[in-house]
Formats: C-alpha cells, sequence, structure tokens
C-alpha cells in the first residue's frame, strides 16, 4: 500500500510539473521543496529500504547531474536537476535511474528531431509512467 502511494505522489506532481514546464519552461523551487517534504513524510511511514538508501540516490543523482550540466554549460536546467534528485529520493536507485535513462534517450531522440530547446519534465513523465506499466505487469505494484 505504501509503495502505490509514493507512486500516486508522484505521478500527480509529475503530471503537475510537466502542465507548468511545458507553459513557462520553469519548474517553481518552490514546489520541487514541497515534493522533497511530501516525499519524506512518505518515507517516515513507508520504506522499504534503508532512510538513507533513497538519500544517498538522491544527492547522488543531484550532485551528478549538476557537473555534466555545468561541463555541458547549463544545458538541462537546475529545476530539472533538482526533480531528478527529488526522484531519486522517492523511487530509490534502481527505479530513479530506469527513469533517468529513459528521460535521457526520450530528449535526445526528440532533440533530433526538434533541434531546439524544449521542456524536460513531460519526459520525465513518460519514462515514470512506463516504469509503472512495467512494475504492473511483474506484479510488483
Amino acid at each position: 500500500m505504501g509503495l502505490v502511494i509514493q507512486y500516486v505522489f508522484v505521478l500527480v506532481l509529475l503530471i503537475i510539473f510537466s502542465i507548468k514546464d511545458i507553459q513557462t519552461r520553469t519548474v517553481p523551487w518552490r514546489w520541487v521543496m514541497a515534493s522533497v517534504l511530501g516525499t519524506i513524510l512518505i518515507r517516515c511511514f513507508y520504506s522499504p529500504e534503508p532512510w538513507w538508501h533513497y538519500l544517498l540516490t538522491g544527492l547522488c543523482i543531484l550532485l551528478g547531474l549538476l557537473m555534466i550540466s555545468i561541463s555541458l554549460k547549463d544545458q538541462l536546467g537546475g529545476g530539472d536537476i533538482q526533480l531528478f534528485g527529488w526522484l531519486g529520493l522517492s523511487l530509490g536507485f534502481y527505479s530513479a535511474l530506469f527513469v533517468l535513462i529513459g528521460t535521457l534517450l526520450l530528449t535526445i531522440v526528440y532533440g533530433l528531431i526538434r533541434k531546439r530547446t524544449f521542456p524536460v519534465v513531460p519526459f520525465m513523465l513518460i519514462s515514470f509512467m512506463t516504469l509503472l506499466i512495467m512494475e504492473w505487469k511483474v506484479g510488483a505494484l
């Protein structure tokens, strides 16, 4: 039941973030922080892995993408980096890695077709929904 609550929480917020990202090309910092607090609250009641596992995953993704963004001259926005860190905190290592790789692959393909900047959060949503479908098919949900 706790996993379903966490996934519904992430799904609803990614839908909201996607709409905002498409409309304004921004991800509000306060919204991300509220999402982090919500995730911490959920993790207080449901955490199949040790709490530090989620924290370490979120921090590693956040810092890793920050270093990549700096080296690529800010091709990835700060809000996108924060959201990936939040996903690491919310999902844990393997699920967050799946969403990260799926998002990167989708954005590469879309970028090759469109050849201009575009919002990244909708691709996070698509990758997360793919994760949900895969976990539902194998019976993890």
